[in-house]
């Protein structure tokens, strides 16, 4: 119980140091480019944190930790 509770508070932290070099690697990108291009880009990197998390959801979450729910089930990853 508590090694669970140890490894949701670590997948929440690395989670969040994602997050973070997202975040900061949109503000490097958009202080590299042209000021009218700002908002273009911090809309293409919010894209693409969306997209890779739903692509995560759909395929990742299960070949790491299994199947979520049951209508996802692309295969059989049973560790």
């Amino acid at each position: 119980r508590v090694r669970h509770r140890a490894d949701t508070i670590y997948l929440l932290l690395m989670g969040g140091r994602v997050l973070a070099m997202q975040t900061g690697f949109a503000l490097l990108e958009a202080a590299y480019g042209r000021p009218m291009n700002a908002a273009n880009i911090m809309m293409k990197n919010t894209m693409d944190l969306l997209l890779g998390a739903l692509i995560f959801y759909a395929c990742g979450y299960e070949i790491a930790f299994g199947s979520p729910t049951e209508w996802i089930e692309i295969s059989d990853f049973d560790y």
